[in-house]
């Protein structure tokens, strides 16, 4: 980040972009990318009636 500006801005642009990136931010030549894995099939217990 290049300023507490953008750092405070972050969040937001994740949640709206749904995932967020690391540009080199910490190690050079990486970049990582993050995204949640949602499940959109209804969850089941192993003790509930199918």
């Amino acid at each position: 980040m290049a300023d507490m500006d953008s750092l405070w801005r972050e969040p937001g642009l994740v949640r709206k972009r749904g995932y967020a990136v690391d540009n080199e931010e910490r190690t050079p030549g990486v970049l990582l990318v993050g995204a949640a894995i949602r499940d959109h099939w209804p969850l089941r217990s192993p003790a509930s009636p199918t």
